[in-house]
């Protein structure tokens, strides 16, 4: 069904519609997930991040949060990395056990 725009500017009405979707806020501040979570990890852990994997920001920041919001509900190393392997794959720099540990010391160490 096609829905027709009785005004003068048919992108008015777009732009609303787009800016009922939006996040509140500016872009670089911190948005919550689906279940009402702020994101743990800081952008400049997830540069770094990005660096030490040879991943995009974007691809990065996935598995990096994964592994905070695990470690902050209480799972091992061992237990992330094991999901991380299941789920990224073997070959993954980001499913390693040694990325696993580096993400949570620098959580610890409050750069995260």
């Amino acid at each position: 069904m096609t829905r027709y725009l009785i005004t003068k500017d048919p992108g008015a009405a777009a732009r609303t519609a787009k800016n009922e979707n939006a996040a509140p806020g500016l872009p670089s501040q911190p948005r919550q997930d689906p279940k009402g979570r702020t994101p743990m990890v800081s952008q400049q852990l997830l540069h770094r991040a990005s660096q030490r994997t040879g991943f995009q920001i974007d691809l990065v920041a996935g598995a990096v949060e994964v592994i905070a919001w695990r470690h902050r509900d209480g799972h091992s190393v061992a237990e992330i990395t094991r999901y991380l392997y299941t789920q990224l794959g073997p070959d993954c720099a980001a499913a390693s056990r040694s990325f696993v540990e580096w993400v949570i010391d620098s959580v610890r160490a409050g750069e995260g």
